[in-house]
């Protein structure tokens, strides 16, 4: 998550009619460092920014002028990075003896930093055009795993092996059942995947009609 100050105002911003979602998506390239790309959500204003700049700043923003939180707000954006999934930190799940517990751990990933340092340098390198400055100091990583785009439990394969599907959505060798959602899919991209899903069920679900 990285704030972004944009050059330029938008007066009386939070006035306005607007929703909470992304009004831009942004893919950034990075070859030297991985053939997938980084995806990026852009937000503009929201209601928690005045909460969010009185908590970084602690006491200092007592110290402001009431007009100056406002005309930051009035300039600020946040962008939330994706990665996917194979640059992404590994989770491994541990069994105790008797299977009566299980513990998750969280490998740590040079790559995911490498990558987020790179996005950081390349938003800076395009600052002109993009009319503002990204404030990598202010930014905050997610832990693995807390992303919203989650699956690949159980993703299907042409020779599917222990807990696989196959192309049909069926895991475990299990014939009458299908899973349609993102459990099946082989890895996870890091842009958003609602229409991917929406695809492959629906392909499973003509190929099931199909044969039966």
């Amino acid at each position: 998550l990285i704030p972004f100050l944009r050059y330029e105002r938008t007066p009386k911003v939070a006035f306005e009619s607007l929703f909470t979602l992304p009004q831009l998506f942004m893919e950034v390239d990075i070859p030297e460092l991985s053939a997938r790309n980084v995806h990026l959500q852009w937000y503009s204003y929201n209601d928690f920014y005045q909460q969010e700049m009185r908590k970084t700043l602690g006491w200092f923003y007592k110290l402001m002028p009431n007009v100056f939180p406002q005309q930051v707000i009035e300039r600020m954006w946040t962008i939330q990075g994706f990665l996917h999934s194979d640059d992404s930190p590994d989770i491994r799940m541990r069994f105790s003896n008797n299977y009566s517990r299980a513990t998750l751990s969280a490998d740590s990933s040079t790559q995911a930093r490498r990558l987020f340092k790179a996005v950081y340098k390349k938003l800076a390198g395009y600052s002109s055009t993009l009319g503002g400055k990204p404030l990598p100091f202010f930014g905050r990583v997610g832990t693995p795993g807390g992303s919203f785009h989650a699956g690949g439990s159980f993703p299907m394969a042409a020779n599917p092996a222990g807990t696989q599907s196959d192309l049909l959505g069926r895991p475990g060798g299990l014939r009458r059942l299908h899973v349609v959602d993102a459990s099946v899919l082989p890895n996870v991209a890091s842009s958003t995947i609602t229409l991917s899903i929406m695809a492959n069920a629906h392909r499973i679900g003509a190929e099931f009609a199909a044969h039966n």
